[in-house]
Parts: structure tokens; C-alpha cells; sequence
């Protein structure tokens, strides 16, 4: 998809799509876009999972080059599947992968979102939001992710609560899900974060992100210290202290984006105007 798609505030409800066969690569409302300019829907459904795939999967799209994302959002589950051997496969909660100075705002996903590859030399970048950005000129502002992740693959896994493999600029965002990974392979890479996966100096400093300290952050079933736990610009918080109006004021960080209600979204921050900030 090339063109500009406004949805116009409304949803897609019961959304269901399963494209786990050889060949189809791209997996979402959108499979694959190109310099598209993508607003104002949000994908919602009760199936678990409700968008099922094999190598680039998110509810709204599997791959995304370019353009721009904004005001949209997912209340469905994510999972990605591929027994192929020598493969790398990107799963988020709402992009699966994304490139080429694109731009994600004012967007979040609540669902969780899984992934398992048993295939030898098999690479899984998984995230809350997103599986992979790779592309510095490409951006993430005024985000939020709040499923769980679970991620299983045989070489290298990346799995974060917000992104599972980071190279761009972040700020504004906060990610408040568990996340688990599991490698059965002695010599196995796992980068494993509450808010980004890939870890040390591969990740770039943020902005005003934070991380749900409570998190259950997990490898090989056993409790992890978050590769992001160091990183420039993001802060631990209690899922308690993210359920504040306190919170709330820190990711507007003078702006207007963000609101909160006690009876909305658990009592975390949401985007006003966006799926649950309605």
C-alpha cells in the first residue's frame, strides 16, 4: 500500500487473519506499505491470536518503509510462527517492522504478542509495539505498550515490552508488560527488556521513556536484568507510580498528548483521543 488511509476514528472489530503459509511473508491490515500516511483506526478482536504469520506480523502492518503512523491503535493478540531454519522474524503488537524514516506517534497496542521459531539459526525480534526499527531517521514519539511478550527461538532472540530491536530516536513512551524469553540452545543470544530488547550500547539514548519496574523480565524461565536497564532517557517506575496523574504530567512533558482515568486503561496514562483515551 503507497496511498493515505484515514480511518476516520473508527475500528475494525473482530479482525481475524492467519497467513502462516510459504510465502506469505507479510502479515496485517496492512501487509506491507510504502510511504504511506496511515491515521485514525484503531483493529480490535477477541481470537487468540487474532493475527497469526510467519515473518513480519502486527495488527496493522507487517512492514512498514516510509511514511508515517499516527493516532492508531490494537486490542489484539500477535504471533508469529515459522519452522524454517536460517530465518529472521519480526512480530509486535502493532508493526511488525519498520524502516526507511518512518514515523510512529500518538499510537499504542494492548494485546500480547508471541512468537516460536524451533528452526536452526533462527533470528526473533519481537516487541509490545513494535518487533524491529532499524533506521535512525526514522522516529517513535508519545507511544505506549502494555501486553506481554513470550518469545521462543532456537539462535537469537531480541524481546522488548515496547521494541524488540531499537535504532532509532524514542520519546515520550512507557511499556508496562512482562516479557519472557526461551532459547533451548547452549550458545543462543537473548537480549531481554521492559521497555527495548537489544542490549548494552546498541541502544539509542531516549527521551522521557519508561519502564514498568515490576515487570516480570525473564530468560530461559529465570528472572533477567533488563539490557535497558542503563540506557540515557529511560526511568524505572512502579506499576503504582505510573497509575498517577504524576506520571501522566512526565510523558506530556509540557505537551497535551497524554490523559488519565482511574477507570480507564488500569489506570495507566492513554493517548486522549486515541482507542481507550476517547
Amino acid at each position: 500500500f503507497t496511498g493515505k488511509f484515514d480511518g476516520g476514528n473508527f475500528f475494525v472489530d473482530n479482525f481475524y487473519i492467519n497467513r502462516n503459509a510459504a510465502g506469505d511473508n507479510y502479515t496485517g491490515l496492512f501487509g506491507r506499505t510504502s510511504g504511506a500516511v496511515i491515521s485514525n483506526v484503531g483493529i480490535t478482536g477477541s481470537a487468540s491470536p487474532a493475527v497469526k504469520g510467519r515473518m513480519y506480523a502486527g495488527a496493522l502492518a507487517g512492514y512498514i518503509q516510509g511514511g508515517s503512523v499516527t493516532n492508531c491503535y490494537a486490542h489484539v493478540s500477535v504471533r508469529c510462527e515459522s519452522n524454517n531454519a536460517n530465518v529472521t522474524v519480526c512480530a509486535g503488537g502493532l508493526i511488525g517492522y519498520m524502516i526507511g524514516g518512518a514515523s510512529l506517534s500518538a499510537s499504542y497496542s494492548s494485546g500480547d504478542v508471541s512468537g516460536a521459531l524451533p528452526g536452526n539459526g533462527a533470528f526473533l525480534f519481537i516487541g509490545g509495539l513494535a518487533g524491529s526499527v532499524q533506521d535512525a531517521a526514522s522516529s517513535i514519539r508519545n507511544c505506549f505498550a502494555a501486553g506481554n511478550i513470550d518469545a521462543n527461538a532456537k539462535l537469537l532472540i531480541y524481546g522488548g515490552g515496547l521494541v524488540g530491536v531499537l535504532d532509532v530516536s524514542v520519546a515520550n513512551c512507557y511499556a508496562a508488560g512482562n516479557v519472557a524469553c526461551t532459547t533451548a540452545q547452549a550458545n543462543a543470544t537473548i537480549g531481554v527488556g521492559a521497555l527495548f530488547g537489544i542490549g548494552g550500547t546498541s541502544i539509542i539514548p531516549s527521551a522521557n521513556c519508561y519502564r514498568n519496574s515490576g515487570a516480570a523480565i525473564t530468560a530461559n524461565g529465570q528472572p533477567a536484568t533488563p539490557s535497558d536497564a542503563s540506557v540515557s532517557g529511560i526511568t524505572s517506575k512502579t506499576k503504582a507510580q505510573m497509575q498517577d496523574d504524576v506520571f501522566k504530567n512526565l510523558l506530556n512533558n509540557g505537551g497535551s498528548a497524554w490523559g488519565r482515568d482511574s477507570g480507564k486503561n488500569d489506570g495507566l496514562p492513554y493517548i486522549i483521543g486515541v482507542g481507550v483515551g476517547k
